[in-house]
This record gives structure tokens, sequence and C-alpha cells, in this order.
């Protein structure tokens, strides 16, 4: 409630009565009541008479005082517990433990294998949640949920889930998934990412092994040198001359359409999400980018259908080539022209690039 004018009055008017040198606590009282560090007026009158009595009630009453200067305002009480009752985004990242038994059905009826199947999977979840302790209990009743089957074929118990980390998305900073370098020497395998790794043959090269592995066989031309030459035309590699200085900064202005000068880029840097695109548009193949929440945060849609679109996920520096038309038509579908900014933090840093 609002302090009230009257009670402020009635406050003062017990001034004359307080003796001269505990007059300046009578203000100190209207001041911590008119902060609502003193909730209750009922309180403040009592400190104030208390100024005003005999022998020890003055400093008895200065004692009680000076106490209140430690207590948080109403406003600050109410910001304090807003924040604390305020849902928050929490990055929580874990390994779900589970066993995993099958069984088979018969003219004798239903058998079930005695062989037991222990498995690990990395998962990673995007959760609102009050406290760091609900974000992880939600991660783990979440995980139970997805990965528990209990079918007439198979039955997979979660074991355990370990959460590895549980991070606020404020401590980061969003970036463009459109530049971020591919790159992963070792990366994690997600089981909502149905990708396929045959065509992985290099450390650090998954983009050109997998873009050339797809597309080699029907663009003649299309050969490793000749992937790097446009990449090169993309980050705008010029031949070095004697003496020049050499520039390695590969970052640059996301929202900026002019391609970016970059003298001395090389294969091993890592391909971005936006050169990618740039190769598919001179090629003429339509791509889909998908981030590690399954939203497409960019795409290009050739003129001509002559070759199948690249479907894929840039995740932890990383391209995860999805192969399954299926599983490519049914992200494909929901895909919209969106710019889609996501925190690094959701990507495992623990995975060398």
């Amino acid at each position: 409630m609002p302090v009230k004018q009257y009670q402020i009055k009635e406050l003062k008017d017990l001034k004359p009565f307080i003796e001269t040198r505990y007059r300046p606590k009578l203000e100190e009282v209207i001041n911590l009541y008119s902060e609502r560090k003193i909730v209750n007026y009922s309180t403040a009158f009592k400190l104030a008479r208390g100024l005003a009595g005999n022998t020890g009630a003055p400093k008895a009453a200065i004692k009680v005082i000076d106490k209140y200067y430690d207590v948080p305002t109403v406003r600050g009480r109410l910001k304090r517990e807003t924040e604390e009752n305020k849902l928050k985004t929490y990055f929580v990242k874990g390994v779900v433990h589970t066993t995993s038994k099958y069984a088979k059905t018969t003219n004798k009826g239903r058998k079930e294998y005695d062989k037991e199947y222990h498995d690990e999977f990395q998962e990673a979840k995007e959760i609102r949640a009050r406290s760091d302790t609900k974000a992880r209990e939600i991660f783990e009743a979440l995980a139970r949920d997805d990965f528990g089957v209990d079918g007439y074929s198979k039955k997979t118990h979660v074991d355990r889930v370990v959460i590895t980390s549980t991070t606020l998305s404020t401590t980061y900073t969003a970036k463009s998934e459109a530049d971020v370098q591919m790159k992963a020497v070792k990366f994690p395998k997600y089981h909502f990412i149905p990708s396929d790794d045959k065509l992985l043959k290099n450390d650090g090269f998954c983009v050109p092994d997998q873009f050339v592995g797809k597309y080699g066989p029907k663009i003649p031309r299309l050969t490793v040198p000749y992937f790097i030459s446009l990449c090169e035309e993309f980050y705008g590699v010029t031949k070095m001359t004697l003496g020049e200085s050499v520039d390695i900064d590969i970052n640059y202005d996301s929202s900026d359409d002019v391609i970016p000068k970059k003298k001395n880029w090389d294969i091993s840097q890592g391909v971005s999400p936006k050169c990618l695109t740039y190769i598919c548009t001179t090629l003429n193949i339509s791509c889909y980018s998908f981030d590690i929440t399954q939203k497409c945060f960019m795409k290009f849609v050739a003129p001509c259908r002559n070759y199948d679109a690249l479907v894929y996920y840039c995740v932890n520096n990383h391209m995860y080539w999805i192969s399954d038309q299926k599983a490519a038509l049914c992200l494909t579908r929901r895909a919209r022209e969106v710019e889609h900014k996501i925190k690094s933090v959701a990507l495992p840093e623990e995975f060398e690039k």
C-alpha cells in the first residue's frame, strides 16, 4: 500500500515531544517508512513514540531503527521476488543411459529375449524454468519420457540421466548460425538428427566430403579443388604479393550482404552455411540449413530442380547431412523465410573441432 500523507504528518507531530538530540532519528524513521523498509505504519509510529519516551526507550528505539537500514525496500523486495518467480531460459546438456530388451511374436505367443543392450545418448534441450534446479528436473523428466519405450517388440528403460551442464541463456550473446565455420573433427551423435556419415572421409572436411560426395557424380566438374575454388571466390581470396601483410580475421557482420574480403582463407578454417549457400546458388542446387532446434535459419530454392535438395543441420561446428528423403521432406515442409539466431551455448563445447 502507498504511504499516506496524514501518516507522515502524524509522525512529524511527535517532533516537539522528542529531545533535540534524537530528532534526526525521527527523520530517519519517516524516510525508512517512505521507502517502505519499515512496512507497517504501526511499527513506524511505535518507534517514533519510543524516541519520545523516557529513560532508555529512545536508545532502544535507535537500535531497532539502525537495523532497518539493512532491510531492502519494498520495491527491491518485489523486484527480487519477481526475478525469482520469473521463467528463465536455460540450456541443459546431459547424457541419457538406457537399457533395451527385444521380443518377438510367434504362434506360441510372445517371447522376450534375455540379452540387454546398453546405450548412451547425448541430449541438449532449451528449458524454461524458474530456477537451475527446476530446469534440471524438467530436463530429466523429458529425457525419460523421450527415451523410455514400452512397446510390443522393444522395451527401453532409462537407467539414469547425467546432466553435464545447466547454463542461463543471458550468460551468452546471440550469434548468427549462418557464420559458423563447419569443420568439426569429432562430433557427437544426436538421436533427433537422422544424419548420414557415410561420405565423411577426412578430418575437418565434413562439408567438402559430403557435398562433393553427393553431387560430384552428377556434376563432372565438381571436385574438391573446384569446391575449394568456389569457397575462395566467396571469401574473396586473392594472391599475396611480396611484403603484403596477412589479414587472418575471418569474422564479419552477418547482416552485410557484401562478400567479405579474406586474403588468406583456407579450407582448414571451415565452411560457413553462408558460403555453402553461395555455392549452391552458383550450381543451382536447393539447400536448407537447420540449427539444433530444427529451425531453418537459411535456405535457397533453385529455379530449376535438376538435383536433389541439400538438407543439413549445422550443429557443434559440424555439417550433419540428412540423406533420408522422408526426414528431409519433413524438415523442408516446415521451413520458412525467417532470420533465426541461436545461443551458441546450446552446442556442446567439449568436443574437439
